[in-house]
């Protein structure tokens, strides 16, 4: 029996620049699907920007962050039982 913690993930930027991604069902490295099935016990969510775009800027970061939390928020159920301490 194995638990996995990522400590880098890219998904928020992924779900920000996609129609239709979302923490729940996305085609990212993580979605509460795959977190589900692979027994994840802890996972980061970086908020990743590549300064090579014109979405390198504060303001699209705080997209990001905003979007973090809206996310976290719409799939608390699925996720709930590893966010037992989360609080917002």
């Amino acid at each position: 029996f194995m638990f996995i913690a990522d400590l880098h993930c890219d998904t928020i930027l992924n779900i920000c620049r996609k129609d239709g991604c979302s923490l729940k069902k996305s085609n990212s490295h993580i979605d509460c699907e795959k977190l589900k099935k692979g027994d994840y016990v802890l996972q980061n969510f970086a908020m990743f920007t590549d300064f090579g775009k014109n979405e390198a800027t504060f303001e699209f970061v705080n997209k990001m962050i905003d979007k973090y939390y809206d996310e976290i928020e719409k799939n608390i159920k699925a996720i709930g039982k590893k966010l037992n301490n989360y609080k917002y």
